[in-house]
């Protein structure tokens, strides 16, 4: 009622969301979470929610990832590197640094709740990519990132202990995928036999199989039917 005052757009907004719920089982499903409840209704003022899970959560991190509206924080408006980071530093590379974070996240759980990275950690990572963005001092800029990640964008959470997750474990399985589409796009050190292989080594862990369902829906129909094929071929040989 506070975020629509006028009853007809209220009604609007509120079949729209009503009706993605209704519609598509994922999306029913992650509406029970409150912040991607919140990140759904947000979307809903200006488009209709995906009903592909990978594209729903494409436009969720967008929303989070926006700029850094240093205005709100005067703590960094007057420093330089703060300025400097905010106009080079976008959604795509803090995208990009989260699918790190996330990747290394996953190799290291342990079960379910692995959903955890220390933050010594967490720092080597961000500061080793903001170094491949030419991004100086790394050193500087990687506490007020994290801070960012963690204060502004709502992407981790400070879990005590000098350790960080994800604020929903979502998150962490979407980056984690679009890691691995990174690595077969865009470097050499990922072919699509080694995706098939990693398929053949992670399709039996629980913990990845969220990530694969993912993987599957982002990297395209040739590269995802070969994936399949590669676990319909497993099945024939338990």
């Amino acid at each position: 009622c506070e975020a629509f005052r006028a009853e007809v757009e209220r009604t609007r907004y509120e079949t729209r969301v009503r009706k993605a719920v209704d519609d598509s089982p994922a999306i029913r499903e992650l509406a029970s979470n409150p912040l991607l409840l919140t990140l759904m209704v947000i979307l809903s003022r200006t488009q209709d929610l995906p009903r592909d899970r990978c594209k729903l959560y494409e436009k969720c991190s967008e929303l989070l990832l926006r700029n850094w509206d240093l205005e709100k924080f005067p703590e960094l408006k007057e420093r330089r590197d703060a300025r400097d980071l905010k106009d080079k530093l976008g959604p795509d590379q803090k995208m990009r640094i989260l699918e790190l974070v996330a990747s290394a996240m996953q190799r290291e759980r342990a079960g379910l709740e692995g959903n955890m990275i220390s933050e010594d950690s967490l720092k080597d990572i961000v500061g080793r990519e903001l170094t491949v963005l030419g991004i100086e001092p790394a050193c500087i800029i990687t506490d007020d990132l994290i801070w960012m990640l963690r204060e502004r964008n709502f992407m981790l959470g400070y879990m005590g202990g000098r350790r960080y997750a994800f604020v929903h474990r979502t998150f962490l399985e979407y980056f984690c995928s679009r890691d691995l589409k990174f690595r077969l796009e865009r470097t050499s050190n990922l072919t699509v036999e080694d995706l098939r292989s990693f398929f053949r080594t992670h399709w039996q862990w629980d913990v990845w199989h969220e990530v694969l369902r993912l993987l599957c829906g982002i990297i395209g129909a040739e590269h995802a039917g070969k994936c399949v094929s590669e676990l319909l071929e497993q099945s024939r040989f338990p």
